[in-house]
């Protein structure tokens, strides 16, 4: 069962979010998140993601080779890395 004091509502540039942080923002949140070093995000990992970036623009995308999913409105992109 997820609270939703634990859904992060944004985050922040700059700031650290453990991996089940990222989990239940994506989750509860209409956001694309890129992570390089990651392929998936659990709630038991140790892990702490670093926010990097955060872009505020339309996503382009093609549905599985058969149409151009024309964007309505701007997404927000969020670009972190595993802190070592």
């Amino acid at each position: 069962m997820v609270y939703m004091s634990e859904v992060p509502h944004d985050l922040i540039l700059g700031e650290t979010y453990t991996s089940k942080e990222i989990l239940y923002f994506i989750g509860y949140n209409d956001v694309i998140v890129l992570c390089e070093e990651t392929s998936m995000f659990t709630e038991r990992s140790a892990d702490k993601y670093f926010v990097l970036n955060i872009y505020e623009t339309f996503v382009h995308r093609n549905d599985h080779g058969k149409s151009y999913n024309v964007p309505l409105k701007k997404k927000k992109v969020y670009v972190i890395n595993k802190v070592r």
